[in-house]
């Protein structure tokens, strides 16, 4: 039997204060918004002994009317089963209805049986609609209602207005489980832009550098190549004259194998050719190498070659998070070995990265300042794969990349 507001003031209020309470707590442990409003519309029915409990919410951003949703609490579905039915096929314009009364005005209501009132569409839509008194109230952000939730008895009940009150109460709480859902989508919404934005970037940024580093190979390249040459022949021509010029020939030639040799490392560290053209296996059998003879840090690589049909995207993403690794052992890591795993399964290219330098540790892991590992996640995100870092002190540090693998349309 529901709550009828007289001669159980005490109880009442009792049951009210520790409903009011369970609901606090319930929604201060983080839940998603689904599951908040179910487990509140659940108590309330609970707590009341009100069968049958719904919430509607506002359509879009007109906010024109209300639409069912599929949250609902029946103490027996199979009786209500009609109700729900016709619930979920109408919608609910402003004023229309008990809950679209309570979104108009922002206030809770209440009505004695359904059956007669002249404002509750529903009722007329079948014969026996199984319900009759039925109370709702808004759920708030600040004025704004953002939804209604509504209760049904299935005899006439008198109005409760201490029920209401604390109904009130109930839903100025819930409208902020809906606030604080709305700041986490707007944030989602921004860290996919900026991941969009990130994206861009690095794709301006990558076509950037091969566009550098083919006009350094290639033009620069080629001027000194032929001023090595034209050099060349003017030597010869002053050789048969005088060779008191010879060693600063000698001196001119070495500054332009030098500028050569140069020339030919910064084209491949903008962009290297290999990854172009051999894949992405052989450019990090060769990136290893120039690390292992620059660094003096022992590299090996499982398997030596492996074969990969993968999209520019993906290639560059795991050749530019294996660089920045690379980066970070050398700086840090105080490694003596490193040794590289690189896979194709289930659909995943898995590359591990195993050093014995003395171990990241967690906090190192989690510094929000660290670019360059912010970066190295970044870059896989985008792609829908992932990044993982372990560290063990004194014993070397493990990253994990893993990222889809997506073959080449042909």
């Amino acid at each position: 039997m529901p709550f009828t507001g007289a001669g159980k003031i005490n109880k009442q209020e009792h049951s009210f204060i520790q409903l009011h309470k369970d609901i606090a707590v319930s929604l201060n442990e983080n839940k998603g918004l689904e599951e908040a409003m179910r487990y509140s519309i659940q108590r309330v029915c609970e707590e009341t002994g009100w069968p049958v409990g719904h919430i509607y919410f506002p359509e879009g951003d007109l906010r024109e009317r209300l639409i069912p949703s599929q949250i609902w609490f029946f103490q027996d579905a199979a009786k209500f089963d009609n109700f729900r039915k016709i619930t979920d096929a109408t919608p609910l314009a402003c004023g229309e209805g008990l809950p679209g009364r309570v979104f108009a005005n922002g206030k809770p209501s209440w009505i004695m049986d359904v059956t007669k009132d002249p404002n509750f569409p529903r009722a007329k839509l079948i014969e026996n609609i199984e319900v009759r008194a039925g109370f709702a109230f808004p759920v708030l952000i600040g004025k704004e209602v953002v939804g209604v939730m509504e209760f049904y008895s299935a005899e006439a009940v008198e109005p409760d207005d201490q029920l209401l009150e604390i109904m009130g109460n109930i839903g100025a709480l819930l409208g902020r489980v809906i606030e604080r859902s709305r700041a986490e989508k707007a944030l989602e919404h921004s860290r996919g832009q900026l991941r969009e934005l990130y994206q861009r970037i690095e794709l301006v940024r990558e076509e950037e550098r091969t566009r550098i580093a083919r006009e350094v190979h290639d033009e620069l390249g080629q001027v000194l190549s032929a001023l090595r040459l034209e050099l060349a022949l003017f030597n010869k021509k002053l050789m048969k004259r005088n060779n008191d010029y010879e060693s600063d020939f000698d001196l001119m030639f070495g500054l332009i194998d030098d500028s050569i040799k140069s020339v030919k490392r910064i084209s491949f560290d903008l962009r290297p050719p290999i990854l172009d053209m051999l894949g992405l296996s052989e450019a990090i059998a060769w990136l290893g190498k120039d690390f292992q003879k620059k660094n003096g840090i022992q590299f090996r690589l499982y398997p030596n070659s492996i074969s990969f049909d993968l999209d520019p995207d993906r290639a560059t993403a795991l050749y530019r998070i294996f660089q920045e690794t690379l980066t970070n052992v050398s700086r840090h890591s105080r490694a003596g070995n490193i040794d590289i795993y690189l896979s194709d399964k289930r659909g995943y290219i898995i590359l591990v990265i195993i050093d014995d330098g003395r171990g990241i540790t967690k906090a190192e892991c989690d510094d929000i300042k660290s670019i360059g590992l912010l970066g190295m996640r970044e870059r896989a995100m985008i792609l829908g794969g992932d990044v993982k870092i372990y560290g063990r002190p004194g014993k070397g540090t493990t990253v994990i990349i893993k990222i889809p693998h997506k073959k080449l349309n042909k």
